[in-house]
């Protein structure tokens, strides 16, 4: 596989995240199980629309085009904005403790769901990708399950957390090495 954007990603990233190097080259050098391609980089880009990282979507952006079409791309962020919106409502419908309230319908317009523009499986991997992020348990499990139910294996779907897990991580790295930095010596016990 041609290494473009995340070649530059691993390549950014401090000699202390290369474990998080070491795995971006594994689940980016083949095809994962369950997975296409173009699925795999689809949650990569929906990953990077979510942690807001300029220098890490910048990479991930530059490798996706090979591989996706502009509605992918689009489908990306709806999944990110959409998600958001019923993972908040979600988290915060299982946390109230009122029935009546649980019992509210959440009425909220969900049409990125019914008219993804790209295919629904494809659309419902990058929602997982985004509640697994904001650690819906409701979203989680209704994207699990309709991905199951479309015959997408529980591999698969491991992959998509194994994808985002280390996105993440890449972040973070990226973040610490964009604080500003002072030479860290140690004093000793006597200072």
């Amino acid at each position: 596989m041609n290494f473009i954007g995340l070649t530059s990603l691993v390549k950014r990233l401090p000699f202390y995240a290369d474990d998080v190097k070491q795995n971006i080259k594994e689940l980016f050098s083949k095809e994962l199980e369950g997975l296409a391609i173009r699925q795999m980089y689809g949650i990569a880009l929906a990953a990077g629309y979510y942690l807001k990282n300029e220098q890490m979507l910048n990479c991930i952006r530059a490798e996706a085009k090979i591989h996706l079409e502009e509605a992918d791309a689009t489908a990306a962020k709806f999944a990110v904005v959409v998600t958001s919106m019923t993972s908040t409502y979600y988290n915060f419908n299982s946390s109230v403790t009122d029935e009546e309230i649980k019992a509210l319908p959440a009425d909220l317009h969900l049409n990125a769901f019914s008219d993804p523009t790209i295919l629904k499986t494809d659309f419902e991997l990058y929602c997982l990708a985004i509640s697994i992020f904001l650690k819906c348990k409701y979203c989680t499990d209704l994207h699990i399950k309709s991905l199951i139910s479309q015959g997408i294996s529980k591999v698969a779907i491991n992959n998509v957390a194994r994808i985002v897990s280390v996105l993440r991580a890449a972040k973070a790295a990226l973040e610490i090495e964009n604080i500003r930095s002072y030479e860290f010596i140690a004093r000793g016990p006597n200072f």
